[in-house]
């Protein structure tokens, strides 16, 4: 496999209550879309950020893979894959991309349980298949 681009900044949005920081939860966005349009609606929409006010949210950006089902056109997944209706059909197409999108989104979760230094895991909530 050829070297890998790097992955873009994620959107960062800090804990509501600056001095504490308790809990931090992952947004994936799903299949063409970014951290800033899934991320800022997300929490937007929900007003999570003030029901959670010690909650840190990341919404990382996946790096543009091209796309089987989109005749090779550049787009923001996870990892690429056939059919939307089988997942199944040439399943080989996904293990490059699971196996790094993984890797990458492992690397967030260990990096967000050092920082929080206590027992709880960081919650990772997906739209869509996130492919």
């Amino acid at each position: 496999m050829p070297p890998s681009k790097p992955y873009p900044p994620p959107l960062i949005i800090p804990s509501f209550r600056k001095d504490q920081h308790t809990h931090t939860i992952i947004l994936l966005h799903g299949r063409g879309s970014n951290s800033s349009r899934f991320g800022h609606i997300f929490l937007e929409s929900t007003g999570i950020v003030q029901r959670l006010p010690t909650t840190k949210f990341i919404s990382p950006t996946v790096k543009k893979r091209r796309s089987t089902v989109l005749k090779r056109v550049p787009i923001n997944q996870w990892f690429d894959n056939y059919s939307l209706e089988d997942p199944n059909t040439r399943a080989e197409l996904q293990f490059d991309g699971l196996q790094e999108s993984s890797a990458f989104r492992r690397g967030l979760v260990e990096q967000e349980a050092a920082e929080l230094e206590n027992d709880d895991d960081p919650a990772v909530r997906g739209d869509g298949i996130g492919g």
